[in-house]
């Protein structure tokens, strides 16, 4: 049962909500026995987490709990007084300090900091890492949000200084709870990145982030949101700190050095942050870091296994502890389709990202990024939107790879182009996922010559050559292992059944076809891993995948640089092909070597709008978004178009990937009055959300997009899910042209299904493999050895009848088909509610 006023957990009575968040929320309550007001922090409810990920969640609680009360005697760390466990759930009991607000809404309501009172936040919150430092603690996630600032006995505004939230901090002597990389992208020091261990040092590096926030009122790196924004401290030079003085400019420099070995000490950093503060500076030289717990990061491994974790978005923690929202907020208006994008210039430092309207305490978002969405909607919303053309199958542009930009994508990964392979090269590991994927030798077919490869002939093996022949490479980045794998399985095994196909036809002279198959795990450092392991595979000629935009938006201008093709069987984001302008009207193709067979996610969001809006009556919703590229690209397709129809927003919301207990935003939603949640998310968390609302919210209808549309979904949603809705692409079996495929895929005996997008992952492989044979024709028979920028140039021309209907690809490398299905669950299985022609 959800938590509200006036409730008693153990001796405390809850008086109101502070803050709300993916993993509980934090409440002011009242101490019944000693007469005095605490916090208390609740890990929530847990509908739809296995037994390990709840006994994981309860033991990471009490873990913050016992490394924060450890710490609790130090005026610098927010004190815990108790941890209690109230219906087999922990709450961790805290001081409450009044009047306080975290450094990220102070920075966002005041603009940057004079110098002395940075010095000064900054000694205090050094003191606090320090003391934990020297008990084995490491914080993890030293940023704005996390610092509580109120005024002091003085009457000095910013005088008390409270580092808070200790949930991900790591004692060195325990077990690992989460394994890989966890933290806030944008504050994650570049040893960790690169998956060192937690230390210190990494520590410091994060606290210089903060402070350069505070100094600057914006994020050192131009990247800072998405896949660019996690590898920026990596790979991008900090700007220019044209607001501070000289000292404080040293000092915070020093902390930033990529190198722990040559990062400002604290000692010395103590000593520079202090005399700033009461206006007797010192600028420290920057120098090793001190010899302390973990200090010296692990060496990269040369292995075959990419990275296992990245870390979760900065929504996916309650807010901290603090007293009322900062006035003048207000909720983000949707008109960009992609807040991951916002990017602050050198010389004009952006405010953090404005929070959602609710009861929800601004929770500052990995700083300095600029609000997710424009205020002013569009002054026109179209639907259709206004794409461009898709008559003119031109020659690919010329690549603009290192084009400035004006979002983080192009400044952090893009701007780097010329020396992104060599870059990425010597920071990742070159043998990420080398594992291949082949068949077994099989039959010669009499096949179509490829004009139609859904039809006729048995399939041969797509394992290694013949004599004399050229063996290629199709590779394949999808994730095959975590809560995707489903999905990426199916297009693995989708391209193998293309590969078949093209072997036992013979389709190309002196060319056998092989399969490379690589996991990105759902997260975009994997991604670009897998892309420079690719690049540098000289068999490889093209790249089928990714599922998730994030991913490709981290392997396009690596791969783009390369002038390897890339085709995404799922990708629907404009951005990816349409550039970063393309709502205004200006649309121009950031990588001519990407292109995708997936219709966009205007699409998606805009065609649940007009059937939810008119088909199914409703008119008030409640949207959702995982914060990714694809989840915030079709949420806000359908807030545009549900607002053109008449429709109205009663409240928007942001939640974590990772996230399971929905409880903070189930009780928002059912407090709206919504009669429809819309969710732009996969089915990893769409399912447990889904059922959970079925508790809070029974009448209210529960849609999404295409990463909704699995069965794993069904199962996680239990009853919640019967007559939910989402677009997706057409099945495979719901199109004539698509039979013969579904019986070949059967008959090849693949343990798993082939999924929402084994048939667009089959023409993505069929399109490479008609490209791979036009650049050998062209060559008289023979392949040449510039084949990789002549197969994209190729497959910009290709054209052919495939599973999914008529395959081309339009000048900026999108499908020329746009059809789409809106599904809905009937007695635990998705069934096809209306098929949607969708032509601009």
């Amino acid at each position: 049962m959800a938590e509200q006023a006036g409730s008693s957990i153990g001796r405390y009575r809850l008086a109101r909500r502070l803050g709300a968040g993916g993993m509980g929320s934090v409440w002011l309550a009242d101490d019944t026995t000693l007469g005095r007001q605490v916090a208390l922090k609740a890990i929530g409810a847990m509908h739809g987490l296995s037994e390990e990920e709840r006994g994981a969640r309860i033991t990471r609680a009490r873990l913050e709990a016992e490394h924060a009360a450890r710490l609790s005697h130090h005026p610098h760390v927010a004190g815990v007084l108790d941890i209690l466990e109230h219906d087999g759930l922990p709450w961790i009991v805290m001081e409450y300090v009044p009047g306080a607000t975290d450094l990220g809404a102070v920075v966002q309501r005041d603009g940057p900091l004079p110098d002395a009172e940075v010095a000064h936040i900054g000694a205090a919150v050094l003191s606090a890492l320090s003391a934990g430092h020297q008990v084995g603690i490491i914080h993890r996630d030293v940023k704005p949000a996390n610092i509580l600032l109120a005024p002091d006995q003085t009457g000095r505004p910013y005088g008390r200084v409270s580092l808070t939230d200790y949930g991900i901090s790591l004692h060195t002597d325990s077990p690992r709870l989460t394994q890989g990389v966890i933290g806030t992208p944008g504050f994650l020091a570049p040893e960790r990145i690169r998956g060192a261990d937690p230390s210190p040092a990494s520590d410091l590096f994060a606290l210089g982030v903060t402070l350069y926030v505070a100094s600057q009122g914006g994020a050192p790196f131009r990247s800072t949101e998405g896949p660019a924004g996690f590898v920026a401290p990596l790979l991008e030079t900090p700007q220019p700190l044209d607001r501070a003085g000289a000292e404080l400019a040293s000092v915070i420099m020093g902390l930033l050095e990529k190198d722990p070995a040559l990062r400002l000490t604290a000692e010395r950093c103590e000593q520079a942050l202090t005399g700033i503060a009461v206006g007797r500076p010192s600028a420290p030289a920057a120098g090793p870091v001190e010899p302390t717990v973990q200090d010296t990061p692990a060496p990269v491994q040369d292995t075959s296994a990419p990275v296992q974790d990245t870390p979760a978005p900065a929504r996916d923690t309650p807010a901290p502890v603090q007293d009322t929202p900062t006035p003048g907020q207000s909720a983000p208006a949707p008109a960009q389709p992609i807040p991951d994008h916002a990017q602050p210039t050198a010389t004009t430092p952006q405010p953090p990202a404005t929070p959602r309207p609710s009861a929800q305490v601004p929770s500052t978002p990995p700083p300095s990024s600029t609000p997710e969405r424009p205020v002013q909607p569009p002054a026109t919303p179209q639907f259709p939107p206004a794409f461009p053309p898709s008559d003119q199958l031109a020659t690919p542009p010329a690549r603009t790879g290192s084009r400035p930009l004006r979002r983080p994508l192009t400044v952090g990964l893009a701007a780097l182009v010329t020396l992104g392979v060599i870059v990425a090269a010597a920071v990742f590991l070159p043998r990420l996922g080398e594992n291949g994927s082949s068949g077994s030798g099989g039959q010669s077919s009499g096949g179509s010559g490829g004009q139609n490869p859904g039809s006729g002939g048995s399939d041969g093996g797509s394992g290694g050559s013949t004599a004399g022949n050229k063996v290629v490479t199709i590779a394949v980045d999808a994730p095959l292992t975590g809560d995707l794998a489903a999905l990426g399985i199916g297009i693995k095994n989708s391209v193998d059944l293309a590969v078949r196909k093209a072997n036992s036809s013979r389709l190309v002279d002196g060319i056998t076809f092989q399969v490379k198959a690589v996991d990105d795990r759902a997260q975009p450092a994997n991604g670009q891993q897998n892309a420079t392991s690719l690049v540098a595979d000289k068999d490889v000629l093209g790249v089928v995948g990714p599922l998730n935009a994030s991913i490709a938006q981290s392997m396009q201008a690596p791969l783009d640089a390369a002038q390897l093709a890339l085709v995404s069987p799922a990708t629907s984001n404009p951005l990816l092909t349409l550039g970063n302008d393309w709502q205004t009207g200006e649309p121009k193709r950031p990588f001519a070597s990407f292109f995708r067979t997936a219709p966009l996610d205007p699409m998606h969001g805009s065609i649940a709008a007009q059937y939810l809006y008119r088909d199914k009556d409703r008119r008030k919703a409640y949207v959702i978004d995982n914060t990714g590229l694809y989840g915030v690209g079709i949420a806000d397709a359908f807030k545009e178009e549900f607002t053109r129809l008449g429709g109205r927003i009663v409240g928007v919301d942001h939640v974590s990937p990772e996230t399971r207990d929905f409880a903070a935003v189930t009780d928002e939603v059912a407090s709206s009055g919504a009669d429809v949640v819309y969710y732009g998310g996969e089915y990893p968390a769409g399912g447990p959300l889904c059922a959970q609302l079925k508790d809070a919210a029974a009448d209210t209808l529960f849609a999404g997009g295409d990463g909704l549309y699995a069965t794993e979904f069904v199962k996680a949603a239990q009853q919640g899910g019967q007559g939910a809705y989402v677009t997706s692409v057409l099945e495979a079996a719901n199109l004539p042209s698509g039979k013969d495929f579904v019986k070949r895929y059967k008959a090849a005996d693949y343990q798993d299904e082939y999924g929402s997008y084994g048939a667009y992952a089959y023409d993505a492989a069929w399109a490479l493999i008609q490209a791979i044979k036009a650049t050998v024709d062209a060559n008289d028979g023979k392949l040449p050895t510039d084949a990789r920028p002549k197969v994209v140039a190729a497959l910009q021309r290709v054209s052919f009848d495939g599973v999914t209907g008529p395959v081309a690809f339009d000048r900026f490398g999108d499908t020329t088909s746009k059809r789409l299905g809106v599904y809905t669950v009937e007695n635990g299985r998705w069934k096809l509610a209306k098929p949607v022609s969708y032509e601009n």
